[in-house]
């Protein structure tokens, strides 16, 4: 009969475990920085695709707006929660869901009503001109800066 601590060197045991410990904290630093990559990316992405909004009319003419797209939106929503900062991320859900709601409504509204709803609209502005500039900061960040800190700097 073999007995089981004759079969389990406590040398061997010890390089498996570091092993272990080498290899997972490894694959936490390449996925970290993966992360950081695509982040950084989306960034740029997003910020594009909001600079191609142009938000018109007010107190003379209706309030409007042109150029939104959601396709960029509905596409990589799973990488967006994943990897941008929680804020950021909020922000730019909470934008989309505006606008798409504003799409949809300019659909029926302008022609009986001559516009969508003002304070609405108002809102959506705001937050895209807030957003604007903090997708630029965040996408022209190091991969490093952004692996390290991952939440927008101020």
């Amino acid at each position: 009969m073999v007995c089981l601590p004759a079969l389990l060197d406590l040398k061997q045991v010890v390089s498996a475990l570091i092993g272990a410990v080498i290899a997972l904290s490894g694959q936490y630093v390449v996925h970290r920085f993966g992360r950081a990559r695509t982040g950084r990316r989306l960034a740029l992405a997003f910020w594009e695709e909001l600079s191609a909004v142009n938000f018109y009319g007010g107190p003379s003419s209706p309030p409007n707006f042109a150029g939104f797209s959601a396709q960029t939106f509905d596409s990589l929503f799973r990488e967006v929660a994943e990897t941008l900062p929680e804020s950021l991320a909020r922000d730019l859900m909470r934008y989309h869901w505006r606008m798409k709601y504003l799409e949809e409504a300019k659909t029926v509204t302008i022609p009986s009503s001559g516009g969508v709803h003002p304070k609405f609209w108002a809102e959506s502005k705001d937050l895209h001109d807030r957003l604007l500039p903090r997708l630029d900061r965040y996408s022209q960040r190091s991969v490093l800066g952004v692996a390290l800190h991952q939440g927008e700097l101020t």
